[in-house]
């Protein structure tokens, strides 16, 4: 069995707000990634989460906060929860990317729901570019 892409920092039940006056009992997973120590927490409905699910969750959010190293010029990345307009908590991803001769840094703040590859990819790249061209 392959080790797994993260390490458990903890774990405690919680309400989550669905909007209105709906509300659901979850397990929220503290979990930080192996190779960056990037922190980052799961929530799973409770009849839901189970060690399997939590594990399974958290596993391929690990593996996606990693992948984001893999971008020239990524120099960091953190979790962040962000208010939408509704006044619900939406996860995050804070990525910080570098210039060229690493001078200058820059932020993406991309909600997960949005981490693809074909939105990230291009918007690194034009952040590094203008990083780069500020520097002349």
């Amino acid at each position: 069995m392959a080790a797994a892409p993260f390490t458990v920092l903890g774990q405690y039940p919680d309400t989550e707000y669905l909007g209105g006056s709906k509300t659901r009992p979850v397990q929220v997973l503290e979990a930080a990634t192996v190779d960056h120590g990037v922190y980052f927490e799961v929530r799973l409905p409770r009849s839901e989460a189970s060690t399997d699910n939590l594990r399974a969750l958290a596993g391929a959010n690990a593996t996606t906060y990693e992948a984001l190293f893999d971008y020239t010029g990524v120099s960091d990345v953190q979790w962040s929860q962000e208010p939408t307009a509704a006044g619900m908590l939406a996860d995050h991803v804070i990525i910080y990317v570098t210039s060229d001769s690493g001078d200058s840094e820059g932020v993406l703040d991309v909600r997960l729901d949005q981490l693809t590859n074909e939105y990230v990819q291009p918007r690194i790249a034009a952040l590094r570019a203008a990083l780069n061209a500020t520097e002349g």
